[in-house]
């Protein structure tokens, strides 16, 4: 499971001991995102990680990006994208936005779990026809993927963002599926 570990965090302070941002003003002022896996607790990750294809019960697939947090506010929203080969793969969905979970304002840190980049970017292009599953998910599998979040602070409009190479590997159930098909 593909997992973000993140430190984000963007002051907002002037100064004054009042944070303009509506959140913390003693937080770190850099900001930074580190891509990590395991859901939780968040571990980081180097580049090489497997990166599981979930098959989800309505028969769609996606990776799992989770990661842990710091920044002055809670609320953030989160895009990720996969691309193979140059191609975006996974991503072309709305921003998730959420409240950070265990947020602790002393620390400005929390985490976020289980945030999807759906795998189905280039399905429209296959031609009819197409089994998506032969053709296309199990063809994925082994494949060096890139992995790339970005984090906005919701109060602030901060951005950070991160990539992460690593090998798409396929979900237990369809290694199966995959095999009988070649």
């Amino acid at each position: 499971m593909l997992v973000l570990w993140w430190a984000a965090c963007g002051g907002g302070g002037n100064g004054d001991g009042k944070d303009l941002t509506g959140g913390q003003d003693d937080c770190p002022s850099d900001l930074s995102v580190s891509l990590g896996s395991g859901s939780p607790p968040v571990v980081p990750a180097d580049d090489g990680v497997d990166l599981q294809m979930v098959h989800g019960d309505q028969g769609g697939w996606h990776v799992y990006v989770s990661g842990l947090v710091v920044m002055p506010t809670e609320q953030v929203s989160i895009s990720a994208t996969v691309q193979v080969d140059g191609a975006q793969i996974a991503g072309e969905q709305s921003p998730f936005y959420t409240a950070l979970a265990d947020y602790d304002p002393e620390t400005c840190e929390g985490q976020f779990y289980e945030v999807y980049a759906y795998i189905d970017d280039e399905f429209s292009s296959l031609p009819t026809g197409t089994n998506v599953l032969t053709d296309y998910i199990c063809l994925l599998g082994g494949k060096l993927a890139t992995i790339s979040v970005e984090i906005e602070d919701l109060d602030s409009g901060d951005i950070v963002t991160d990539e992460l190479e690593g090998v798409l590997i396929l979900d237990p159930y369809d290694v199966s599926l995959c095999a009988q098909d070649e």
